[in-house]
């Protein structure tokens, strides 16, 4: 079976960490059938430096192919910018006929497609449904259906119009959990639901040592964007606790240009001692940074179903977090502790909770589910079952 991954979020030359779990996850699917993934990327014409000054990079007025072979085909288009949104629309529109045109000609004709994140490559994928008569599939994993986002509400006419179309035309959405398909079928984009959780690279994030460590060692890694993953409530959080206990470091791993004001912060209440910021590392390195932690942490306003958490368990981590939609479904008294989101007060309880009772949680046990549904092979098959059907 060839199947066709049309990717509006994917890594990229200009945003590497863009859409990373949708590269995992056909790397996981390509293990049960030939897998072409396509993306189309505006040209930037300059980036942020890590001092924060503005770097001019190469943008240019022509259409770049970029094709890659690795674990799967891999096709990224990068389109000229334009600041007219309709135009913008047509450039874009061209480089996915331009990589569809790449791919059958040294990949093959797709049996099927599958749509990965409806806005906005989902545009391409009624092309090819209405005009090459293939049937597709979609996968969401945006959390802007939610109510307490407001993002899809937010979106226009042109979003809704998109995303009815794609849903009515579609043979089977794949959703993160039952609670994220309902996010989309309180706006009445029905359908058959599937539900597939993100993968994990269970080789990698492998069981970590029982070593006990005199410093217990949290972790929190992200994007480090305030307003979802709220930073600042949990190094408020930290401020408390260490009035309680000393004996803990947290490590932060995330996007430099978003660490600044939580460095100010971190100065403010007076815990530099407890706080270490580390820069976005490539995800071998993560994995080292969750071998040697003992708790994971994490804070945020909404989410899906965060890959960290997922990797953190599959080490063997203990989480805190915050119960952000069917989070119940994977951290339970065994694995970890739920909070209400912006609840800094059960923050600092339940961490000093799993801080006195670490030996009480059993890594084998909390390791054992994301081995059984989200590695590699598991989530593949899920997919191409789905396929399948």
């Amino acid at each position: 079976m060839k199947v066709l991954w049309l990717c509006s979020w994917y890594p990229n030359r200009y945003i590497f960490h863009n859409g990373f779990f949708v590269r995992r996850q056909a790397e996981a699917v390509a293990r049960f059938a030939d897998i072409a993934t396509l993306h189309a990327v505006e040209k930037t014409t300059e980036i942020l430096s890590p001092d924060g000054t503005k770097q001019k990079i190469r943008g240019g007025a022509n259409f770049e192919i970029e094709i890659n072979r690795k674990t799967h085909f891999e096709v990224l288009v990068y389109f000229p910018k334009s600041n007219n949104k309709f135009l913008k629309f047509f450039r874009q529109f061209r480089a996915y006929r331009k990589g569809y045109a790449a791919v059958c000609r040294e990949f093959g004709k797709p049996d099927l497609v599958h749509l990965h994140v409806v806005y906005s490559a989902g545009i391409f994928a009624l092309f090819l449904h209405y005009f090459h008569g293939l049937a597709f599939v979609i996968s969401e994993h945006w959390a802007g259906y939610r109510t307490e986002v407001g993002a899809f509400q937010r979106g226009g006419w042109l979003m809704r119009t998109l995303a009815e179309a794609c849903f009515r035309a579609a043979r089977g959405v794949m959703a993160l959990s039952p609670f994220h398909a309902a996010t989309m079928q309180q706006h009445s984009l029905n359908n058959r639901y599937f539900y597939v959780p993100n993968v994990v690279d269970t080789t990698l994030f492998k069981q970590k040592s029982k070593e006990k460590q005199e410093t217990i060692r949290l972790l929190h890694v992200s994007g480090l964007n305030d307003t979802p993953k709220n930073i600042t409530g949990i190094l408020n959080s930290v401020a408390q606790l260490s009035k309680i206990r000393q004996d803990f470091v947290l490590d932060i791993i995330g996007d430099p240009f978003e660490q600044p004001p939580y460095k100010a912060l971190v100065n403010a209440l007076n815990i530099e001692k407890f706080i270490h910021f580390y820069d976005y590392l490539p995800i071998e390195k993560v994995a080292e940074h969750m071998q040697k932690a003992d708790i994971f942490v994490l804070f945020s306003r909404f989410e899906g179903l965060p890959c960290v958490i997922l990797e953190a368990m599959s080490v063997g981590l203990p989480v805190v977090a915050t119960e952000t939609g069917g989070m119940a479904d994977w951290i339970t008294e065994g694995s970890g502790r739920l909070v209400k989101s912006e609840d800094e007060a059960a923050l600092v309880e339940n961490l000093d909770f799993i801080m006195t009772h670490l030996s009480g949680f059993n890594p084998e046990l909390i390791r054992k589910k994301i081995v059984e549904t989200c590695s590699y092979d598991a989530v593949g098959q899920a997919i191409t079952d789905v396929y399948r059907s």
